[in-house]
């Protein structure tokens, strides 16, 4: 991989095979670490708050495809799917994303080996990385305590071993 610098469209969830019952990052799980990844467009997301849990949770990198005139522009074009693109919009939900992944738990994770994923009640996800961080994420609307650890509705919790 010396020769990619990031992969782009990397889905979230496994091709759906009958035998499986729950999603396995695997890809995510195997890749983490050695190259940087990511999936949809922030700005093409339904929902960008749930969108920025599920990039922490599988270790993508924020991505947003931008323009810089209106998306007027864009009608009857092969580009006509960015509906909503023009940066001059963005420029508040950028800023926010930026200090979520610039912070040091979530960016000291970045070149770090993922060696764990799991489920650890309904909704919400434990994330472990070499050298000892744990990353939580609750999608849910409530609060909730995990390993002694309080992570908010709709947040995300970073836990390094020895601080």
């Amino acid at each position: 991989m010396s020769n990619v610098d990031m992969v782009t469209n990397v889905p979230y969830t496994d091709c759906g095979y009958q035998a499986t019952t729950k999603s396995v990052p695997f890809w995510q799980m195997v890749m983490h670490g050695i190259v940087d990844y990511t999936a949809t467009p922030g700005n093409l997301s339904s929902d960008l708050e749930r969108e920025t849990l599920r990039w922490i949770e599988m270790g993508y990198v924020p991505y947003f495809e931008l323009t810089y005139s209106g998306t007027e522009e864009l009608m009857y074009t092969d580009h006509q799917q960015l509906f909503s693109a023009q940066y001059t919009e963005w420029l508040d939900r950028l800023e926010q994303v930026w200090d979520i992944f610039s912070s040091e738990g979530i960016w000291s994770v970045r070149d770090r080996l993922m060696t764990g994923h799991e489920e650890v009640q309904e909704d919400v996800y434990r994330v472990t990385y070499e050298g000892g961080v744990t990353i939580y994420v609750n999608y849910t609307d409530e609060d909730v305590k995990v390993d002694g650890v309080k992570v908010n509705a709709a947040g995300y919790a970073v836990v390094e071993e020895g601080k």
